[in-house]
């Protein structure tokens, strides 16, 4: 069984209950924020990943593009996006998968 949480704490709740129900044996959950409580679900095998999305970063890149925007430049770009209509070109902050192979370098960095 596989699930994709919208987010950390959906995604405890339901690992939660996989634990207790004897029917499920196996199972693959994710969530994104990783949260101190989530780090710890992962480090026990109750979720599987988490996605860490740094705000420092996040913040940086959208000051960079908001100057751009205010200087009359063009911000930089890392990718395309398609709206269903166009393909919008578009910068996408850095994000870190947190899981257990790396969780220790995860937490370290946080």
């Amino acid at each position: 069984m596989a699930v994709l949480a919208p987010n950390d704490f959906s995604a405890r709740a339901i690992g939660d209950v996989f634990a207790t129900d004897k029917a499920v044996k196996s199972y693959v959950i994710t969530g994104q924020d990783a949260d101190q409580a989530s780090l710890a679900y992962i480090s026990v095998g109750r979720q599987t990943m988490t996605v860490f999305k740094d705000t420092r970063v996040e913040a940086r890149d959208a000051i960079t593009a908001a100057l751009a925007f205010l200087t009359h430049q063009t911000p930089i770009k890392n990718t395309v996006t398609n709206n269903g209509h166009a393909d919008i070109p578009t910068y996408t902050s850095a994000v870190m998968v947190v899981d257990k192979s790396n969780i220790k370098t995860a937490i370290n960095g946080k």
